[in-house]
């Protein structure tokens, strides 16, 4: 991970990582996201996802955006560190 910035406050994620095998780092920005709890469950709601990859935005604007995802214990506790 190269760089992660997380604006709770106008609920918005940047970050940049260097996978293996590339020569750029893929960057990437989460325009909108939701922390939602349901029966002692949190859950993550990311609306627009942009990729510096063309093809990875494909992807996520099918299976991601505007989609709830469960979030696991750890993940929760460190989400309510950050934010």
């Amino acid at each position: 991970m190269l760089k992660l910035e997380v604006d709770p406050k106008k609920k918005t994620i940047e970050f940049s990582i260097l996978m293996v095998g590339e020569d750029a780092p893929l960057e990437a920005s989460v325009k909108s996201y939701e922390i939602l709890e349901r029966d002692g469950k949190k859950f993550m709601k990311v609306g627009e996802v942009e990729t510096s990859k063309t093809w990875l935005n494909i992807l996520l604007d099918e299976f991601v955006d505007g989609k709830e995802v469960e979030l696991s214990e750890k993940t929760a506790r460190l989400l309510n560190i950050v934010m």
